[in-house]
């Protein structure tokens, strides 16, 4: 996964010495100025020549590269179109050091955000394939403040570009942690004391606004159709759902993670 593209490479002129840290590439303008604001570690970043064409966030791009002393520089958009096909760049590319922060042990890293977290907040994704998904999972958490981000190994989307470009470089910063069964994850979330949520839109499902959400939470989702699956709904400590107006049967599995994170730093009576 965090194998560098040989076609970002390609024609770059010499990296400097780094720590040894793996390369990520990250397309587009929005994403690698978002990253740019979060002073993630840079190797370089290149963007289209367009002489009169450039907007403010393109001088605030080179503002933070030169603040931040990122090496840049200007390449002709055809450069772009040859070396990167089929990647939506829009005339900026970087490469990152690291990529997405990935948690090799679960319980120590637990211990570590309730130790300094007053409410921490985790996201368990149950088989969720999609990287838009993902994307915009991630997003929304970062907005809402989620400590940790939950995947299998298997039958789960990469934290990939495609992610941090539709995340505008959230999964970058959110950590992520993968495992070979989520049971496992769920156990030790548990043992860590933290409420374990699953949505579901089953009958007799608590309604978010309804459901208790103090104390540490972990929310469970699961991919469209499919859902939770129900070994990990019969292991949460409750189900819960997002009351709608019946015209569909749920939101897909990115709005809801935005609603249940939202619910859950809704300030409550």
């Amino acid at each position: 996964m965090n194998d560098p593209d040989p076609a970002f490479d390609a024609d770059l002129p010499p990296s400097p010495p780094d720590d040894g840290g793996a390369l990520r590439p990250l397309f587009g303008l929005n994403p690698v100025l978002e990253a740019l604001r979060r002073k993630l570690a840079f190797r370089r970043v290149l963007i289209a020549k367009s002489a009169g064409e450039r907007n403010p966030r393109h001088e605030e791009l080179i503002a933070l590269c030169k603040e931040q002393k990122v090496q840049f520089r200007f390449e002709e958009a055809a450069w772009f179109d040859e070396k990167l096909p089929g990647k939506n760049h829009q005339g900026v590319v970087a490469e990152l050091k690291g990529g997405a922060r990935l948690i090799a042990e679960l319980a120590p890293f637990l211990e570590t955000v309730c130790r300094e977290r007053p409410r921490p907040l985790v996201l368990v994704l149950d088989r969720v394939t999609d990287q838009q998904n993902l994307g915009a999972i991630a997003r929304s958490a970062y907005f809402f403040g989620v400590d940790l981000i939950i995947q299998e190994s298997s039958y789960s989307a990469p934290v990939d570009e495609t992610v941090h470009r539709v995340s505008s470089g959230a999964s970058l910063v959110i950590p992520f942690h993968r495992c070979e069964k989520l049971s496992s994850a769920l156990l030790t979330l548990a043992e860590a004391g933290f409420r374990v949520l699953a949505a579901d839109q089953e009958s007799g499902a608590i309604p978010i606004h309804e459901a208790d959400l103090s104390g540490r939470v972990a929310f469970i989702l699961g991919a469209e159709g499919s859902g939770v699956r129900p070994h990990l709904l019969r292991s949460a400590t409750a189900v819960v759902s997002i009351p709608g107006n019946g015209d569909f049967d749920s939101l897909n599995v990115g709005s809801a993670a935005a609603v249940l994170c939202q619910e859950f730093r809704r300030p409550r009576g």
